[in-house]
């Protein structure tokens, strides 16, 4: 609670300077997401959510009740406190510790106590047997001789008890060796989430990227980049931080800070929070309450991007159109002689249908209807501006 108020004192000046200017903002903001939500026009344009927008929302749920019930446990599952397993204290003598170790989980009858037997594992916590399963007394010497130190214990509390007991490279005269057996620890459950934003905002279209999700790809592959370079880089730099400061100086178990424990908490939490986030998002986007989405379902959108598709085919033969009569018709000239007639023929076909009555009376009725249908198309486009 102590250090909360010390943080808590440590941003009091800023908070004095920052409030006069971000309540009004804040007071603005949500007057205006207020009447937004209560006008007529926004309650007009909500609908629905799409089948494969919902099936977007459903995959990023799951990654966030996985991430929350499941990786924690998986993370923690071979990891250990020797110190709170025996009851020492960070002060007591390391052979101390290893002696309580021994005797507590030495199988009956080993001299000197071989923790790592089968009998032994019997007995131990769930946790400790899966550290122990393949290991030596080679292993577990040098993980005691690396806890001989305070500097080992501080970089204990940091980077755990897997790398303490497998890492066959690392000393605690050099912290980096540490951090590097853990960097793949630390970097795979990153990797793997980028890999979901990835695939529901840039995966395949017919199969879960939607429109609505795929316009969210740099803002959450960036927040997600973001939150590994923070977690690598309290790792890289935990021995000269206050964290390993106040290891130094702890009194009790509990007064250290288990940081290697402790950031599978966090990291499930924040990343959960990243597909969450992702998830309301597409919810909102899907469901008009966003934003307009008629563009981007099957309304203006599609039917302006089957007119250009249309116009572009149009164009398309009328270029070979007149291919065929440049390089055909024109150098031929029984063909040349045909098409004249034929635009003769034409000719006098259009005269007699213009002198029809009933082309005559149409194209009166056309003109008197004409300001009226140009109004009509300066509404409809006014309202598609709008829309855009």
């Amino acid at each position: 609670m102590s250090q909360l108020l010390q943080i808590a004192g440590s941003f009091k000046n800023l908070a004095y300077t920052a409030l006069p200017i971000l309540v009004p903002m804040a007071w603005r903001s949500g007057n205006k997401v207020y009447h937004t939500l209560k006008s007529p026009k926004y309650r007009a344009r909500i609908h629905p959510i799409s089948a494969r927008n919902l099936r977007v929302v459903l995959v990023l749920a799951a990654a966030t009740v996985a991430l929350l019930l499941f990786y924690t446990p998986i993370a923690r599952a071979s990891e250990f406190n020797i110190f709170q397993i025996t009851e020492s204290r960070l002060q007591t003598p390391i052979e101390v510790v290893a002696t309580r170790f021994r005797v507590l989980y030495a199988a009956p009858g080993a001299e000197g106590g071989q923790p790592w037997l089968s009998e032994a594992q019997a007995r131990m916590p769930r946790n400790l047997r899966k550290a122990a399963a393949f290991t030596t007394e080679a292993s577990w010497e040098r993980f005691f001789a690396r806890l001989t130190t305070l500097e080992g214990r501080v970089l204990y509390t940091g980077y755990g008890s897997n790398a303490f007991l497998h890492c066959d490279f690392c000393r605690t005269d050099a912290p980096w060796t540490f951090f590097l057996y853990v960097l793949p620890a630390i970097l795979a459950p990153y990797i793997a989430n980028l890999g979901l934003v990835l695939m529901v905002t840039r995966g395949p279209r017919n199969f879960i990227t939607t429109t609505q999700s795929a316009q969210w790809t740099s803002i959450f592959v960036t927040i997600t980049i973001v939150l590994a370079v923070l977690d690598v880089a309290l790792f890289y730099s935990f021995p000269t931080t206050q964290f390993a400061m106040q290891t130094r100086h702890a009194v009790s178990r509990d007064a250290a800070l288990w940081i290697y424990r402790e950031a599978h908490k966090y990291r499930a939490i924040f990343l959960a929070l990243v597909d969450a986030s992702l998830a309301f998002v597409v919810w909102l986007a899907g469901t008009g309450r966003l934003w307009d989405n008629s563009f981007t379902e099957d309304g203006y959108y599609r039917s302006t991007q089957r007119a250009v598709q249309a116009l572009d085919m149009a164009v398309q033969r009328l270029r070979v159109s007149t291919m065929l009569h440049s390089h055909v018709i024109a150098r031929n000239k029984d063909f040349r002689t045909a098409y004249e007639q034929w635009g003769e023929l034409e000719q006098l076909f259009d005269q007699k249908l213009r002198e029809a009555p009933k082309v005559k009376e149409a194209r009166k009725s056309a003109q008197q209807r004409k300001a009226a249908l140009l109004r009509n198309v300066e509404a409809e486009a006014q309202n598609l501006i709008e829309k855009l």
